[in-house]
């Protein structure tokens, strides 16, 4: 399988991975605001580039899995990090339910916006799916934290749940502007 990242409608760039997107019965949203970014509002019902969505099944972040240095807006569609300088972990929270399918290999896509950008970090915005929700945040500080879980970003890698270390790729959030769009595109073989 693909996981895509699509910043303003345009790939910027893909990771293979060997992930079961066949026995996945559901792809949570994961978030981190590490870094550089501090605040990014869930973009409901987006689509990836050509897709269409049949309903959504999710409508925003968990009240209940929000990392340690995060704040939730009354929406719920908006979180911000409590950490002015972005040097605290904890920046962690999840979609409050699966992402919808948009295609017959059970593709999912979802999308944010940064709205608040912190100055002086090298890394940044981490988007991610897990394929289980977890019962608590007490573990989890960074998105390469989550069990069962895929991530990409940070300062220019990604992490899989069968691989111990962090995989290089040639691009890096920490250029993303306010006002961007950040999409995660899962993609089967």
């Amino acid at each position: 399988g693909q996981f895509i990242v699509v910043v303003n409608g345009k790939v910027v760039v893909r990771v293979t991975d060997d992930f079961p997107l066949a026995d996945v019965e559901a792809f949570y949203p994961v978030v981190d605001l590490l870094g550089r970014v501090c605040q990014v509002t869930m973009v409901r019902d987006a689509v990836p580039p050509a897709a269409s969505v049949d309903g959504t099944i999710f409508t925003g972040f968990d009240p209940k899995l929000l990392g340690k240095a995060v704040s939730l807006s009354n929406s719920r569609l908006s979180c911000s990090s409590r950490d002015p300088v972005g040097k605290e972990l904890g920046g962690v929270v999840f979609g409050d339910g699966p992402l919808p399918c948009t295609g017959p290999d059970g593709e999912a896509y979802f999308e944010v916006v940064v709205e608040e950008l912190r100055q002086g970090n090298d890394d940044g915005l981490v988007l991610g799916v897990a394929s289980k929700r977890p019962q608590a945040m007490d573990d989890i500080l960074m998105g390469c934290d989550v069990k069962e879980a895929w991530s990409i970003g940070y300062n220019g890698c990604s992490f899989s749940p069968d691989v111990e270390e962090d995989i290089p790729v040639k691009w890096s959030p920490v250029n993303l502007k306010r006002g961007d769009h950040m999409g995660l595109l899962i993609q089967g073989d």
